[in-house]
């Protein structure tokens, strides 16, 4: 038989750990050491048990060495996050958590939150939202079929939940294209959704936004700043001018939508438009992070620093929902001058309680002592 090699003696010595009589050797052949065996045989098994071994430890110590060394560049930039932020201010006990956060744990988290979500969507979610629309017509059919009569908590409170519905639950989540995959009817996708026209817009979804612009200022200006103050709903940063907070927040309760959301939103959509055509803004405009509030559009155009002309935002935006009021009420002047104002005033009051009622929702989420605000801003998608 051949002589075996040592290192296949070493890996035979080891596999066979307390057993060394029978050795596999190469080509299947095998090797049985005798009780006596020869002197020379006796040092090759010696030093090739030593070399296996060595080698051995060397691979585990090798292995060991890596893990620690991603153990110790793990902390070490843990530590470094920690001393970084520790610098930056004194953290409070209740924001200390951030200190030991694992940011890569946690991505991984919520996109497997992600992916589990998006798998259990189907058939029942599209039939939910019918319901949802069902629910927002029967309101609105409540609401336009008492408000002949004087204003009544019926008439307004339907006309209230017909609009904050439209907004909140329909043009909020069709928008954000959460029915994109789902629905094969194409009706609730967010491409086509109150887009394409004022017919659209005012079956679809009617309010005092323009739902383009909204598309634009809610879903890419605000969910990719958050906190930051380039986000168009850091309401810290849109309201630290004001000097009577409690007086201007029961203004801003009945009027936000139309005095703030409206100018605002169009002036993030006019602003990202002037960037998909690589055009910049003129000189002397104002701050593009600084909030447009329909006051701030008038000042600005007469003074010619505006983002977009405010005739222009009256025409596409603000008239045809005012004419809205006007016309809704219409076929009631047919019975008499006094059905038509009822008409009117209930559908001013639902309009105002609609402003009040998603006033309420939305603010606290995103006005909250709990919320993070950033004076600088980030990459999507960077480290």
């Amino acid at each position: 038989n051949p002589c075996p090699s040592r290192m296949s003696l070493s890996l035979a010595w080891i596999a066979h750990a307390g057993r060394p009589r029978t050795l596999a050797a190469p080509h299947g052949t095998m090797l049985r050491a005798s009780r006596a065996p020869s002197t020379r045989l006796r040092q090759q098994d010696s030093r090739a048990v030593h070399e296996a071994w060595q080698h051995r430890h060397q691979l585990l110590g090798a292995a060991f060495l890596g893990v620690a060394g991603i153990a110790r560049r793990h902390h070490s930039s843990r530590l470094r996050r920690r001393a970084s932020m520790q610098a930056a201010e004194p953290y409070a006990a209740a924001d200390r958590w951030l200190l030991d956060l694992d940011l890569d744990g946690f991505a991984r988290e919520i996109e497997a939150l992600g992916r589990r979500l998006r798998s259990e969507q189907g058939d029942e979610d599209v039939e939910h939202l019918r319901g949802v629309v069902m629910a927002s017509d029967v309101c609105a059919f409540i609401g336009l079929a008492t408000m002949w009569m004087e204003p009544n908590v019926l008439a307004v409170l339907a006309i209230c939940l017909w609009s904050h519905s439209r907004f909140t639950m329909l043009g909020h989540h069709i928008g954000h294209g959460t029915y994109n995959r789902l629905d094969r009817s194409r009706v609730y996708d967010n491409r086509t959704f109150a887009l394409g026209g004022l017919w659209k817009r005012a079956v679809d979804w009617f309010d005092w936004v323009l739902p383009e612009a909204w598309l634009v200022c809610h879903n890419h200006w605000h969910h990719y700043r958050l906190g930051e103050v380039a986000d168009p709903d850091n309401i810290a940063h849109a309201t630290r001018s004001w000097k009577n907070k409690e007086g201007m927040f029961i203004v801003a309760l009945h009027t936000w939508k139309w005095a703030f959301g409206g100018p605002n939103t169009y002036k993030v959509w006019k602003l990202s438009s002037l960037r998909k055509q690589g055009r910049r803004l003129p000189p002397g405009t104002v701050d593009q992070h600084e909030p447009m509030s329909l006051n701030q559009a008038v000042k600005l155009d007469r003074e010619g620093g505006g983002i977009f002309q405010l005739q222009e935002y009256l025409d596409r935006v603000m008239i045809p929902y005012i004419l809205r009021f006007l016309i809704i009420p219409l076929p009631l002047a047919v019975f008499g001058p006094h059905f038509y104002l009822h008409g009117l005033s209930n559908l001013v009051l639902g309009d105002v309680l609609a402003q009040i009622q998603d006033f309420i929702i939305i603010t606290p989420q995103h006005a909250g002592g709990d919320l993070y605000r950033f004076e600088h801003g980030c990459k999507p998608n960077s480290p």
